[in-house]
């Protein structure tokens, strides 16, 4: 997989299961996440390292909240639209964050 970069918001566990055996090889990859990041919040272990080292990118379109959420539908769509709009060959025209409203 060389020069290649996995990206998924991890929703299935099909999804989940595909990441994590490609992060324990050392794949570069972008995860999307529900809950954006607290102002402090930063990765802890193997994610920390992962990061340090240029192998995971965490994005989130939205902002953190401390209330325990069940993800919707609609987010998972709205993830894995971005998610195919991070690989698109066509460089967006406008910032990603605009593509979720």
């Amino acid at each position: 997989m060389e020069g290649a970069v996995l990206v998924s918001a991890c929703i299935s566990p099909g999804e989940k299961a595909v990441m994590r055996a490609a992060y324990e090889q050392g794949a570069k990859m972008i995860v999307l996440v529900e809950n954006g990041f607290s102002p402090y919040w930063k990765p802890q272990g193997k994610q920390f390292d992962a990061c340090h080292a240029g192998n995971l990118l965490l994005v989130a379109p939205w902002p953190h909240h401390n209330d325990r959420r069940p993800i919707t539908r609609e987010q998972c769509l709205q993830l894995n639209e971005l998610a195919q709009k991070i690989v698109d060959e066509k460089k967006p025209t406008q910032p990603l964050a605009e593509h979720l409203e």
